[in-house]
């Protein structure tokens, strides 16, 4: 047969393929119920109700780290922490003469009236809350004592709440008497076991029976204050079941309270609230038209309550964000942030109240509540807010509320920990961190040098020793060095992720060094061996662990520093990077070995590797918020529930056996292309770069199929157009060449180089897939550590193919039979690499299967 002829066919047969699989995603656009990712672009992802694994303290509204960071900034006296601070101090609240009212029973009628100990319930609260973090950034012991003072107080007094405003009086004192309760028991300021087990039996006597479960009556505002402060007490409680309880009713609240036009024509229903259409308008002050994203259910009301609602649920996300779940991710994040800019953009006077909108009248402004979620959303997730930034800078400097507080004072000084604290401050430190996320980007480009130089590269040194063998031992043997180098990098990824993600996060970039330094001394070791376990012990065992140590902390470390909105571009980058390294290498290496022999060769990469990977690590620094050691009583666990359910075991088989395939023409087909088709080894070397050129495009491509949102393909579908297009070229390329054969092995090499190696670049999506599966279950999910048990699996499967190669080469007939590759020894290894491969997409065979029962 014709080359050209031949290849004609096979491509047209592999076209073929990827128009079966894409067909497949037309067919069943929608897919299993709760099993397409792509979703998550269309609609946001539900709030999780889960209550933490590990419960972090201090855990309500702020975290040790930001309480440390505040301080760390006062004592120098730098700004704007400095002034923040003493702006909070001029307040009474904070007076050493000020002592508390307590009473019995509070009782507050409709604007407190009648106003029997509301006024002073609630500035004593904001009191004990405001000499709380006082004592926090200063730790002097008077601020300790007198926050403990008013808790103490009314824990020893209060019995319960009266009249119609109960239940938000007490949500209203309950949200600062939990952060201050917070932030005293778990500093050393003195509060006494006593005095705390009253402070548990006050919220659980004069507090939770009022506000636990939550109102289906009154305004939004009044049910996310409710849930806020039952939140925060179950956290000070370590109560699961409140905390469960309560978070399941906020997350019905934020869609009914914040509506977006995916919703439909009206807003979501709220508890309790009529689903017709004439009921729903009422409740929300006879809005009937919803053009636009943002209208609140208080809007029509007027701003200020609608500041109560979204400062509730500001609360709420920060509380579960050190908790370990980030909301800001989810739906609230999306509605929070719609509602901000369409109310900013009344209140500084950019857009016009239009007629159809609470007939071209509202009423008050926003109150300055803006500061936290404005942080979340557009400096720590980069979303644009023009219209949030500008009111805020108009509302500066921002008051707590005094004489008569609510549950929102404290932002501003807050907001001066290691998040922003204002635009001006804010602008800066983006500036300095976008100089930071360069170097990190930068950084992690040049370490895919020395981590994946000689991994990705080994078939020119075993193609170098198949001809120069000078060791003792069997030449055999070094036939698994390259695999067991992938495999052991990828299987130790795991342990290093858990490591690294939370406990030992602050030492990763000694942990980085350390593995530059193993690294280094692996491959000089390497280079005085005399035996072939020589090899395997240096380069296939203890440089992939250096490896491994430089890989995983680092790229915990770039995950970090790029939010969710470009994670996936600085990843591309740096797999293009990756194989932009095993394109240029191997020319490289061969030229150093036809040079200099092994020997030399090995001492040149030592160099080669402490000249890049040393100056790289050090561009690439641990973020702040990693690099404060947690404590004891402040460790969090690593959620393992993914490892209930089907989905993780379906993916991680599919990416053993994929991987099984994937390093065998990595290792032999320079070795193929110099034996059996009798080409050069200039020639043989070329074959192994242009196997890791496509990667280059392909991990862009693939990533870009699992992400996109104008034909949004399943991450099943993505892994099996992956893996079959794989298997088709191995089979109808490499099986069918033949002696002198060129051409199909460069279009093997192009081929299997473009969809084995873009596999990688599918995780995404499979990752996209899992987290919103998690969504759905409830349950939490850490996905650094997912994405390292998933490179796991490839560890096992590249190990798996090492060792089978060994005797699969050995079970090959020496002879040849017939004119094509199939016939040789590799035809074993060429029918292993493409089942491989074919199997890398069977999580395809396993939803139609879904989706037929």
């Amino acid at each position: 047969m014709a080359p050209i002829t031949f290849l004609v066919r096979a491509w047209t047969i592999l076209l073929l393929s990827i128009f079966c699989l894409g067909a497949h995603a037309v067919a069943y656009p929608e897919g299993a119920k709760g099993h397409r990712p792509e979703k998550t672009h269309h609609q946001p992802l539900p709030i999780p109700t889960h209550a933490p694994r590990r419960w972090v303290h201090p855990g309500v509204y702020v975290h040790q780290s930001q309480l440390d960071y505040v301080s760390h900034k006062v004592a120098k006296g730098a700004q704007p922490w400095a002034n923040a601070f003493d702006s909070m101090l001029k307040y009474n609240y904070s007076s050493p003469t000020r002592t508390a009212q307590p009473y019995k029973v509070v009782q507050c009628g409709p604007t407190s009236t009648p106003n029997i100990g509301c006024y002073q319930e609630r500035e004593d609260s904001m009191a004990a809350y405001m000499n709380a973090l006082a004592y926090s950034v200063t730790k002097k012991k008077p601020y300790a004592e007198k926050a403990i003072h008013y808790m103490d107080s009314w824990s020893g007094t209060i019995e319960g709440h009266n009249n119609s405003n109960a239940p938000l009086q007490a949500a209203w004192s309950a949200a600062n008497w939990v952060r201050a309760g917070e932030i005293m028991r778990y500093s050393r300021g003195g509060w006494t076991k006593k005095g705390i087990k009253a402070f548990e039996n006050m919220l659980r006597r004069a507090y939770l029976p009022i506000i636990v479960d939550g109102d289906v009556k009154n305004n939004g505002n009044w049910d996310l204050v409710m849930m806020e402060a039952s939140i925060g007490a179950a956290v000070f409680l370590e109560d699961r079941a409140i905390y469960e309880a309560s978070m399941s009713k906020f997350a019905g609240r934020v869609p009914a309270y914040i509506y977006l036009t995916s919703d439909g024509s009206l807003p979501v229903p709220g508890r309790g609230i009529g689903t017709t259409k004439d009921e729903i308008v009422k409740y929300w002050f006879n809005q009937a038209t919803f053009p636009i994203s943002g209208i609140t259910q208080e809007t029509c009301r007027d701003f200020a309550h609608v500041s109560y609602g979204i400062s509730s649920m500001a609360h709420v996300a920060e509380t579960s964000r050190i908790q370990g779940e980030d909301l800001w991710k989810t739906e609230l994040g999306t509605r929070v942030g719609a509602a901000l800019e369409l109310h900013s953009s009344f209140g500084t006077g950019d857009r016009e109240i239009p007629e159809w909108l609470c007939n071209g009248t509202i009423g008050r402004s926003l109150d300055p509540v803006l500061e936290t979620p404005y942080n979340a959303l557009a400096n720590r997730m980069h979303k644009r807010m023009p219209s949030t930034k500008k009111l805020i800078l108009k509302q500066r400097p921002a008051e707590i509320g005094e004489p008569n507080p609510l549950f929102i004072g404290g932002h501003v000084l807050r907001e001066t920990g290691q998040d922003a604290f204002n635009i001006n401050e804010a602008n800066a430190r983006n500036s300095e961190s976008n100089r930071k996320k360069a170097c990190v980007l930068v950084g992690s480009a040049i370490l895919q040098l020395p981590i994946w130089g000689f991994a990705m590269n080994y078939g020119v040194f075993q193609e170098y020793y198949s001809s120069n063998w000078t060791l003792q031992g069997s030449q055999d043997v070094t036939g698994i060095i390259g695999t067991t180098s992938n495999g052991v990098m990828y299987l130790s990824m795991p342990f290093l992720f858990a490591l690294f993600t939370k406990r030992w996060a602050h030492r990763r970039r000694e942990a980085a060094l350390c593995g530059a330094v193993l690294t280094c001394v692996s491959f000089l070791l390497s280079s005085f061996s005399t035996h072939v376990w020589h090899l395997v012990a240096t380069q296939g065992v203890m440089a992939a662990i250096g490896c491994a140590l430089i890989y995983s902390p680092t790229t915990l470390s770039l995950g970090e520093w790029f939010n969710t909105s470009n994670r996936a571009v600085a990843y591309g980058v740096v797999l293009s990077c990756k194989n932009i390294v095993g394109s240029a290498c191997p020319f490289l290496l061969r030229a150093l070995l036809d040079s200099y022999g092994s020997s030399l060769t090995l001492r040149v990469w030592t160099a080669i590797a402490a000249g890049t990977s040393i100056p790289a690590i050090f561009l690439i620094p641990t973020p702040l918020s990693s690099r404060i050691p947690l404590g004891p009583h402040r460790t969090r666990g690593i959620p393992w529930q993914f490892l209930k359910h089907r989905t993780f075991y379906v993916y991680s088989v599919a990416i053993i056996l994929q991987a099984c395939g994937y390093g065998i023409p990595q290792t032999y087909l320079s070795t193929y292309a110099h034996d059996i088709t009798q080409l050069s080894q200039t020639s043989a070397t070329l074959l192994l770069t242009l196997f890791n050129i496509p990667g280059i495009i392909a991990s862009s491509f693939f990533g870009y199929l699992s992400d996109n949102k104008r034909f949004p393909l399943s991450a099943t579908t993505v892994t099996a157009i992956c893996g079959v297009c794989s298997a088709l070229s191995a089979f109808l390329l490499w099986g069918l060449t033949s002696q002198g054969s060129m051409v199909l092995l460069v279009v093997f090499s192009i081929t299997f180089g473009f969809f084995a190696g873009g596999y990688s670049a599918t995780w995404g999506g499979v990752i996209n897939e899992m987290e919103f599966e998690a969504a759905q279950r409830n349950e939490a999910i850490d996905s650094g550590m997912l994405y390292g048990l998933l490179n796991g699996a490839r560890g096992v499967g590249y190990v798996s193919g090492g060792l089978a190669s060994v005797p699969l080469l050995k079970a090959g007939s020496e002879k040849l039979v017939g004119s094509f590759g199939f016939g040789t020894v590799y035809g074993p290894l060429i029918i292993f690499t493409g089942i491989s491969s074919l199997f890398g997409g069977w999580g395809l065979v396993w939803k139609w299967k879904k989706l037929l029962i």
